[in-house]
């Protein structure tokens, strides 16, 4: 959701349309859809809504759009990272953005006024969800297929741990503001886990349903 502006942007990644769409909060009308090679999970979009990040997945591309005062889309770019991007994040100055590599089970970590690879930090998972804890410098990066959290210390450049969560497939995850829990959503396990970033251990697991 932008911002300011009353529109929201979504990433449709079927196998017949593969499109960013932008779409008006008011009326739940698509005002613009901008057409893709490939599309994949993963979205960020700047804190002052000026610009879009995009995940290509198979392409192997970083999209990057620049937002206009109407909220519509304009191509500014790319970043050819091969290995499947998946899940993004961005640094709190948005000078960085992270790009989970799905196939490349890797951290990428790309500047964003460049657009150029800044370093690679090898995971070992197949990274999907990403969500950057900027109070303990560190991102967690969801590992699809397997039920892995990996922590990433920025300050080292390294993987610092693996959270087994205990069940099902790790996929979404966000951080809360404070940055003192990390929540997971784990698909098959049909659960919510919380992670205590403090401990970087399993604190709660909340049943949802399917």
């Amino acid at each position: 959701v932008h911002p300011t502006l009353p529109v929201a942007y979504v990433s449709n990644t079927g196998y017949d349309q593969r499109t960013v769409d932008v779409v008006d909060l008011a009326t739940g009308a698509v005002v613009q859809e901008v057409s893709r090679a490939d599309a994949f999970y993963g979205l960020a979009l700047a804190a002052d809504g000026s610009r879009l990040y995009a995940s290509g997945g198979y392409s192997g591309l970083l999209e990057v759009y620049d937002v206009a005062v109407d909220g519509t889309l304009a191509a500014a770019g790319s970043v050819s990272l091969g290995g499947y991007p998946a899940g993004l994040a961005l640094s709190v100055d948005g000078a960085r953005v992270y790009v989970g590599l799905f196939g490349g089970k890797a951290l990428v970590e790309v500047d964003t006024a460049t657009l150029l690879v800044a370093r690679t930090i090898g995971l070992g998972l197949k990274a999907y969800g990403v969500a950057l804890v900027p109070q303990r410098n560190e991102v967690y990066v969801t590992a699809f297929a397997e039920g892995l959290v990996g922590v990433v210390d920025l300050a080292s450049g390294q993987l610092a741990a693996r959270i087994d969560l205990g069940a099902g497939t790790a996929l979404g995850v966000g951080a809360a503001a404070d940055g003192a829990s990390v929540y997971v959503s784990v698909a098959d396990g049909d659960v919510v886990v919380r992670i205590d970033t403090a401990s970087r251990a399993v604190a709660a697991t909340q049943a949802v349903g399917e």
